[in-house]
């Protein structure tokens, strides 16, 4: 296991237990026997931690598109199974994050990156029209803002469903990159 990764394994440790927003990097590094320089070689601050956690997750089943049969449909369903799979986490970086440094605005980007570079790739372009960002963005944000909220419900919607819609709600300018 990485540096990055008993960090990681520390922080959602501590986090089962207390809110993000009081857990230092103190706290991270004393519970996984490191220091903090240690924590600050590899993360500017427990954000950036954050957004690396959900970031390695999210990219585990994006580089799979197109192998096999796997769609982004699937890429999608395993994201928010993973969503389910460290509910508590996710559901306490939902509540105890805010303004630049919360969970939505780093997930938004993330997943913003991620389709970006995605439709770089599958368009040969290196810059997309002010159009296409637009459309991407809030295609995103509007993702980002509902699963939060499905999160949070008593009885979600099955990931596979929601991945279905989610993949249908695309914008017709995006549907080619993400339900091919």
């Amino acid at each position: 296991m990485s540096t990055k990764e008993i960090l990681a394994e520390s922080f959602k440790e501590l986090a089962e237990k207390k809110p993000i927003n009081k857990i230092t990097i103190t706290n991270i590094t004393d519970n996984c026997g490191m220091t903090q320089p240690t924590f600050y070689n590899h993360f500017r601050d427990k954000y950036d931690l954050i957004t690396w956690i959900y970031l390695q997750e999210a990219q585990k089943h994006i580089k799979n598109v197109g192998k096999d049969g796997w769609t982004w449909k699937d890429t999608i369903s395993c994201n928010l199974q993973y969503f389910m799979d460290n509910k508590s986490f996710i559901v306490n970086a939902l509540k105890n994050t805010k303004g630049m440094d919360s969970f939505v605005f780093q997930m938004a980007n993330t997943n913003r990156d991620l389709l970006v570079k995605e439709v770089k790739s599958k368009t040969g372009k290196d810059e997309l029209s002010d159009e296409m960002m637009a459309l991407i963005k809030m295609y995103v944000c509007g993702i980002c803002q509902y699963v939060c909220g499905w999160l949070l419900e008593p009885n979600p919607m099955p990931c596979d469903k929601l991945a279905g819609i989610i993949q249908e709600f695309a914008p017709s300018e995006i549907r080619p990159f993400i339900c091919a």
